[in-house]
């Protein structure tokens, strides 16, 4: 944290912006920064786990994407979870980072990804 003024604490990146851009630290009202946070540790958690293979470095992702499968797939995965939100384990807010994390993947599928890529796009 750096110090603003008085007793104000800022983050690092907002002192920089506020620097560069003369622009003000963004008050979220509805907790985004911690929300975006909590999402980054939970992908961050995702790399590695059961569902990749530990010799090719391969993730059920990149076979749907190889398939020319994805945007379907991570759609209805995207509402399987949704539609389990709140009945298994109660208000789950895993379900909904697993909701998150298929739609950014649909973002990944479409308007992010490289034309030129290897996968089809679906």
């Amino acid at each position: 944290m750096t110090k603003l003024c008085d007793d104000n604490w800022i983050s690092l990146k907002d002192a920089i912006k506020q620097q560069q851009y003369g622009l003000a630290p963004t008050k979220y009202k509805y907790k985004e920064d911690q929300i975006i946070a909590d999402f980054h540790a939970y992908i961050d958690k995702t790399y590695g786990q059961h569902y990749m293979t530990e010799e090719q470095n391969i993730e059920c992702f990149d076979v749907w994407l190889a398939l020319g499968e994805s945007m379907p797939t991570f759609r209805n995965t995207a509402i399987k979870y949704l539609w389990r939100y709140g009945k298994k384990h109660g208000s789950n807010k895993d379900d909904l980072l697993k909701v998150l994390h298929y739609v950014i993947m649909m973002l990944y599928v479409d308007p992010y990804k490289e034309v030129n890529e290897d996968y089809r796009r679906t």
